[in-house]
């Protein structure tokens, strides 16, 4: 079965970007096309000391181009698999 990312909305996920950067845990409030707003957890924790303390709690964008990959619970919800899905592919 696939992983919809429209179902990661409100789950807690681990989040490596590109570059070198540790993976840090993040809490998913929406998933857009071109990447994730996080408003939780340890990735919005280390972007919030650059922010003005007067910015309480930030909902952080990343795009997609600056994700490396996420993981998260295998016992989310899935999606059903499209008719004619192969297993060679990699279309997530």
């Amino acid at each position: 079965m696939m992983m919809a990312l429209s179902n990661l909305r409100g789950k807690s996920v681990v989040v490596k970007l590109v570059g070198p950067n540790p993976a840090l845990q993040a809490t998913v409030n929406s998933v857009e096309a071109a990447g994730f707003f996080f408003v939780s957890g340890r990735l919005v924790e280390e972007i919030q000391k650059m922010l003005p303390p007067s910015m309480k709690q930030p909902a952080v964008f990343v795009p997609m181009q600056q994700i490396a990959w996420v993981i998260c619970s295998s016992e989310q919800e899935f999606a059903p698999e499209p008719q004619g899905f192969d297993d060679q592919s990699q279309n997530f």
